[in-house]
């Protein structure tokens, strides 16, 4: 519909307009870009359908980089811990940011209180933490409208 071309066309540029400006500027602050991803999650959704509703099709050869571009990811998800556990001063002599460094050496402490298999008090430990980042990230049902603190303070 109109609607529609009109709302991804509106995407589109937000991302490049944003993009661009974000590269012109010479103080790179991060949340200068923060506006690009509102439409790269869009543009990224509308592909994803666009690709499962056979609207677009991907030829052989962009599958296989899509495959080896999503291995590459996994394996530094991968080597980042397992660098951080044995090779941790290859790592950090190369962060330049003192707030990224203390984050980064900041020990998670959790309290199992019950379970004998390891397997499951992992598991236990990812739930909560998925469980916490569902109810911080949830609205409130007592906010209405957007959410401000102004007169409050």
């Amino acid at each position: 519909t109109y609607e529609e071309n009109l709302f991804r066309t509106t995407m589109l540029c937000l991302f490049w307009v944003v993009l661009i400006l974000f590269s012109l500027v010479k103080t790179k602050i991060v949340h200068y870009s923060s506006l690009c991803w509102l439409p790269l999650t869009f543009l990224s959704a509308y592909a994803i359908e666009s690709i499962t509703n056979h609207i677009f099709k991907l030829k052989i050869v962009y599958t296989l980089l899509i495959a080896f571009i999503g291995l590459l990811l996994s394996a530094i998800v991968f080597a980042i811990p397992y660098m951080m556990m044995y090779h941790k001063g290859l790592l950090m002599k190369n962060i330049k940011d003192d707030f990224a460094i203390s984050n980064i050496a900041a020990n998670v402490h959790v309290s199992i209180l019950a379970g004998c298999d390891a397997h499951h008090m992992a598991e236990g430990v990812f739930k909560a933490l998925a469980r916490a980042l569902d109810v911080a990230t949830s609205l409130d049902p007592r906010v209405t409208g957007v959410p401000s603190t102004k007169g409050k303070l």
